[in-house]
């Protein structure tokens, strides 16, 4: 019997089981609930109709209490502990319970019901038992002893629970638990170490002359009873303590460090000795003294984790920031260590990260130090990792943040302006101040300020107007920005399409691109200014040139004049230029057609990306299926897993028209990362009888959709599928059901 592993689960459940049937009781109608026939009830408990049984059980837990007669019930209520029906063991328990001492003939059989676990509720009947015995008192204390010598353990354990119970017999009981904590069972030893815990004297004195007992189980009980036992054992810290330092077992020391940190003791001496054993390089004895150090007050342990930061071992200041942070808010007297600690190592990332989290774990009172520390920055960037560590405040620091808005410091500003952005939709209750900061006299600000609104995730019919002046701002980094944030609002952009055509012609490069970019992301919107974009393919700047490219790509459409310029760009240019002239074309569709020639030649270049641009434009430009298939074909042998899933997907919705590729098809049923596409293609397909020894075949696939297909391929052709009829009914006792389904379905196709 396993006691200790749901006991606890027992113990808690317990009022919800007696309050459970108090409800059901208080639901019996009041005629019922009157009964106090005693001697009637006692016939009832005999009767043979099991609810008779139940109630008269209830009645009687119900009079327990209150009326002297249920004495005469003992007898009965014993029986009754052997019912076959749970519930009149359990109100017949519960009875004897609460009769006390007078149920005092009921001791053996319910010593003996600790060691019976017949029924589904094993350990319930197990506590309810030992606490009626507790309930009787010292009549039981003789009998309960004698028990705890029984050969079941679980007899031994119940014992040692119920005597929890009697803290009237402690100078009795308590001896015979502590040589109970020897017992060779550990459920034994934990439950006798419980029910020491909880009695009065003299178990405190018996467990403290056996801290320094021989064996190693015995003093983890005792370590264990005293840390139960809490602040009524603070007086045996100092013997404890003494011993745990001695303790030559890791487990042991982990146990004690615990048990001392349960009891209060907070003297100088178990201080001293935490700081000396932080960090431990065993797992466990390090998490009993990171709990114990969480335990003291924290004017004791913040400033002893403090002097650990300044350390120079690595391992000791990152245990102790995190210790740090689980201590929160009082920790705040720390958090100007751990910036320091931040700012060394910045650059090495897993370990600043620690730092990182412990320094928003001790709460808002970081943000203010932060921005003192961002304020007396040479410069600030938005690399910078203040911005980062801001951020991580999330929405619980937006007000926060906010309020540093008004003192006007524009590299806390910038950085407030920063992290926002890196929020995102967790800032958004900031989009007044955002707003606001749009409108201020740095231009760096603005800046920052219109990109933060855009990443918070303003609306864009409030992002468009409000981006409006902007565009025309006179700082170059303003409008920039505006047109970056239009880029990421495509609805934005489409509205300010006017403003973006006017900044095409702008003299920075820089924005001529940005607005291209901005123009693309409104894809066929910007219909009307393809002739425009178009005009930029003749820019100076190759960026400027490649984004008028990409642009003409999004938009879907292109002069015939710029489509052959494009064409002269992709011959004579870098791989860029040819990519993306290669993905735009491929979006033109029929008006691309005449440059196929450019689709074609790059069929079988080495670069995977232009190889990809080439095919996926070609299988949209060439009209004729009957030169686009053997192309399709030799894409799925491609050892470019996207060529191969894209010429998948095409012949599946050629259908019937791809049939030619259905060998090819079937050879990549052997490949794990082709097999769902090529199933799904085939599925589209019509059988051909040419192909019907790769059906069969198909049939001994591991793979069982595989097999499925097989028998759905050969039910298709009917009665010129008959020779596959032996291998479909070996189908019919597949492992899986629906490739079962699947071949008599196609059995019964042929024989019609």
């Amino acid at each position: 019997m396993k006691i200790n592993k749901t006991f606890a689960v027992i113990q808690n459940s317990l009022p919800m089981i007696l309050l459970l049937s108090l409800a059901w009781c208080i639901s019996v109608p009041a005629a019922n609930a009157q009964e106090t026939d005693v001697q009637k009830l006692i016939q009832d408990l005999n009767h043979e109709d099991n609810r008779i049984r139940r109630d008269a059980a209830m009645y009687l837990s119900e009079l327990a209490g209150d009326s002297v007669e249920v004495v005469e019930a003992v007898p009965a209520l014993i029986k009754a502990l052997g019912d076959s029906q749970d519930q009149v063991w359990f109100h017949s328990v519960t009875a004897l319970a609460r009769l006390g001492p007078d149920a005092a003939p009921a001791i053996p059989e319910l010593i003996n019901d600790l060691r019976e676990m017949r029924r589904t509720s094993v350990n319930a009947k197990w506590y309810r038992s030992a606490y009626a015995l507790g309930q009787i008192g010292e009549a039981a204390v003789q009998p309960l002893i004698k028990a705890c010598e029984n050969q079941r353990s679980s007899v031994r354990a119940g014992a040692a629970k119920a005597m929890e119970w009697i803290p009237e017999a402690a100078a009795e009981t308590a001896p015979v638990l502590i040589s109970l904590l020897e017992d060779r069972d550990q459920d034994v030893r934990e439950i006798a170490s419980e029910s020491l815990s909880a009695l009065p004297e003299p178990a405190l004195q018996l467990l403290v002359k056996n801290i320094h007992h021989e064996s190693e189980s015995t003093r983890e009980a005792v370590y264990t009873a005293l840390g139960r036992a809490g602040a009524r054992a603070q007086d045996t810290a100092p013997n404890l303590l003494k011993q745990v330092q001695s303790e030559g077992n890791n487990h042991l020391l982990a146990v004690g460090v615990d048990a001392l940190a349960k009891i209060g003791a907070h003297p100088e001496s178990f201080f001293a000795f935490l700081k000396s054993r932080f960090p431990h390089e065993d797992p466990e004895i390090q998490q009993s003294i990171a709990n114990a150090i969480l335990s003291l007050p924290s004017q004791q342990s913040v400033p002893m984790l403090i002097q650990f930061l300044d350390s120079k071992n690595p391992q000791l200041q990152s245990r102790a920031a995190d210790l740090l942070g689980h201590i929160g808010p009082d920790a705040a007297p720390a958090l100007e260590n751990i910036l320091n600690l931040i700012e060394q190592h910045s650059t090495e990332s897993d370990h600043a990260q620690v730092f990182k989290d412990a320094y928003v774990a001790i709460g808002l009172k970081g943000i203010p130090v932060l921005l003192n520390h961002i304020e007396k920055l040479d410069s600030y960037s938005s690399e910078h990792w203040t911005a980062d560590l801001l951020s991580k405040y999330g929405m619980i620091g937006v007000a926060n943040l906010e309020e540093s808005l008004d003192q006007n410091n524009t590299q806390q500003i910038l950085a407030v302006m920063d992290a926002f952005a890196k929020m995102g939709s967790a800032a958004i209750e900031a989009e007044e101040s955002i707003v606001r900061m749009t409108r201020h006299e740095s231009p760096n600000i603005r800046s920052a300020a219109v990109q933060a609104l855009t990443s918070v995730g303003i609306k864009p019919s409030k992002l468009s107007p409000l981006v409006e002046p902007l565009l025309n701002d006179q700082s170059l980094q303003v409008r920039q920005s505006a047109v970056s944030s239009l880029r990421k609002s495509p609805e934005a952009a489409a509205d300010q399409l006017d403003k973006l055509d006017d900044l095409l012609s702008d003299p920075d490069p820089g924005m001529r691109e940005s607005a291209l970019l901005a123009i693309a992301s409104t894809g066929n919107q910007a219909d009307d200014l393809s002739e425009a974009v178009a005009m930029l393919l003749a820019d100076p700047e190759s960026e400027v040139r490649l984004a008028a490219i990409q642009t003409l790509g999004s938009i879907g459409k292109a002069p015939n004049l710029a489509i052959r310029q494009m064409d002269w760009l992709a011959r004579n240019g870098g791989q860029d230029v040819l990519l993306n002239v290669l993905k735009a074309l491929g979006r033109m569709g029929e008006s691309a057609a005449p440059y196929l020639s450019l689709f074609e030649a790059n069929l079988q270049n080495s670069n995977d990306d232009i190889r990809q641009a080439a095919f996926a434009g070609y299988i949209i430009v060439e009209e004729n299926k009957e030169s686009l298939l053997p192309v399709m074909i030799k894409a799925v042998e491609d050892e470019s897993t996207m060529i191969r899933h894209s010429s998948l997907k095409a012949m599946g919705s050629m259908r019937e028209d791809a049939a030619a590729a259905i060998p090819n098809l079937i050879a990549r049923l052997d490949y794990a990362e082709d097999q769902d596409l090529a199933l799904g293609a085939l599925r589209f397909m019509p059988s051909k009888i040419e192909f019907i020894g790769d059906y069969i075949e198909s049939l001994e696939h591991e793979d069982p959709g595989v097999r499925h297909f097989g028998c759905r391929a050969l039910g298709r052709l009917g009665k010129d599928a008959a020779s596959a009829l032996p291998k479909l009914k070996e189908a019919r006792r597949d492992r899986y059901r629906f490739v079962r389904d699947e071949a008599n379905k196609a059995i019964q196709r042929i024989q019609d």
